[in-house]
């Protein structure tokens, strides 16, 4: 834009250089006029005292009014009132014709002369005074040099006043760039600068990047526990196989041995489903999936049918009262399956026996609920921490204690919310879907486990 604004103003430059220079060579011939207007009187007097002025023999006599004259000397001549030219100064051209009072132009040999002419009442004389062509250019090139000299210094102020301004004003940016340069990856925390004392539009953008980083340093810590948790999981089955192993290679009693065998066997497939709920967190915790319309009842019915083993073991009545077959809710069947799965298995887990653990779909006004009751504690002293990794509300419990945190997971990338509900004489756990689903298509997780 400032080349542009150059490019603007230099062509205005040339314009304006010719009309100053226009307006300075009028003033000069004007002034040239006046000027031998006054004096004219004694060269007349002086010619009319010889008889020289009515001589027609020297009509058109030559004055040199200054030797040496350059061409941006104004040249002149005295004609009578009906033309006939009297006199005229060296370089005033005698075929130039008679002008009328006033500035003028006439064009002589392709070149046109700026002439001003005036009368003098005291003399019957008409004074013209001309200038070469070439001294208006001339004059316009002076005029045209000292405006682009003035620009162009201008300009250098301008520019240097400019660069002093964008420096000054890009210094809280330079700023956020060293504190941003500062932050430990490992360790990620807000900015600490004050969006109060920062230009309005650089305000915003700190507030947000201090907001990111204060989710990213809890999505750190919260990896950090998750893995310190997932080590913690994965080496203590780990250490109690290789004390079995250690057992198996000192004793030769084949009843210890087979004993030793079920342990091995026992943690074994701890860890194996271990590390298939970590996928399944996995999964549920990427950042999009591919959704689609999905009925709820088959996949309950499915679920409860794979559960009723486990409910006949711990003679837990386990059905389905209300299950309507045309609720249809956006999602991922895979996942779907895996967040009633865990709850059902969780309510069955927790409920006591000679109980019921009864599943319901429900059609609100905007949304549709899953809810599963069962006659268990309830969750009320654990609530906030019910959906961290590796949380059991009794170190006793059987399980991993990725359960819940999978159902966060699974509920969150599909839009939906989950809460426990204590209020009743029963216990409940209730996920929610939008009856429009649009904050689920191709919504990843943002807030889970991880």
């Amino acid at each position: 834009m400032l080349c542009v604004a150059a490019a603007i103003l230099f062509v205005d430059a040339r314009h304006n250089a010719r009309e100053l220079a226009a307006m300075d060579i009028d003033s000069r011939l004007q002034q040239t006029a006046i000027t031998l207007a006054s004096a004219s009187s004694g060269l007349l007097e002086r010619f009319q005292n010889s008889g020289r002025l009515h001589d027609t023999r020297i009509s058109g006599l030559i004055v040199d009014d200054s030797p040496g004259r350059s061409v941006n000397t104004p040249v002149f001549a005295l004609r009578r009132n009906d033309g006939e030219l009297v006199l005229r100064s060296i370089g005033f051209p005698e075929q130039l014709e008679p002008a009328r009072p006033g500035f003028s132009r006439r064009t002589l040999d392709g070149q046109r002369w700026r002439i001003f002419s005036t009368p003098i009442d005291t003399a019957d004389l008409i004074i013209q005074v001309a200038i070469d062509p070439v001294a208006e250019r001339n004059r316009a090139e002076v005029f045209e040099k000292r405006l682009q000299q003035y620009l162009f210094w201008l300009f250098l102020a301008l520019a240097i006043v400019g660069l002093l301004m964008l420096w000054r004003g890009l210094a809280p940016i330079r700023q956020l760039q060293r504190v941003l340069g500062q932050i430990d990856v490992h360790h990620p925390s807000p900015t600490g600068l004050s969006p109060a004392a920062l230009p309005r539009e650089l305000a915003g953008l700190v507030r947000v990047i201090d907001a990111l980083l204060s989710r990213l340093g809890r999505v750190v810590e919260r990896q950090r526990v998750f893995a310190a948790a997932a080590n913690h999981e994965f080496r203590t089955p780990l250490a109690g196989c290789q004390s079995q192993v250690d057992f198996l290679r000192r004793t030769h009693d084949p009843s210890h041995r087979e004993a030793a065998l079920d342990r091995i066997d026992e943690r074994i497939t701890h860890m194996t489903h271990l590390a298939a709920q970590l996928q399944q967190l996995a999964e549920a915790s990427q950042l999009g999936i591919d959704t689609r319309d999905v009925h709820l009842a088959p996949i309950v019915r499915q679920v409860i049918a794979m559960r009723h083993a486990q409910a006949h073991a711990k003679s837990v009545s386990l059905g389905a009262t209300v299950l309507p077959d045309d609720i249809v809710v956006r999602g991922e069947p895979t996942l779907l399956q895996s967040l009633i799965d865990n709850l059902l298995g969780n309510a069955i887990e927790v409920a006591p026996m000679n109980t019921c653990v009864d599943v319901q779909l429900e059609r609100q006004e905007t949304s549709v609920w899953l809810r599963i009751l069962d006659a268990g504690p309830g969750t009320r002293a654990h609530e906030e921490r019910l959906f961290e990794p590796f949380f059991r509300v009794e170190k006793a419990t059987p399980g991993t204690g990725l359960g819940l945190s999978i159902v966060h997971a699974v509920a969150d990338a599909h839009g939906a919310e989950v809460w426990f509900d204590n209020t009743g004489p029963e216990h409940s756990v209730v996920v929610s879907w939008p009856t429009d689903n649009s904050a689920s298509r191709g919504r990843g997780w943002q807030s889970g486990a991880l």
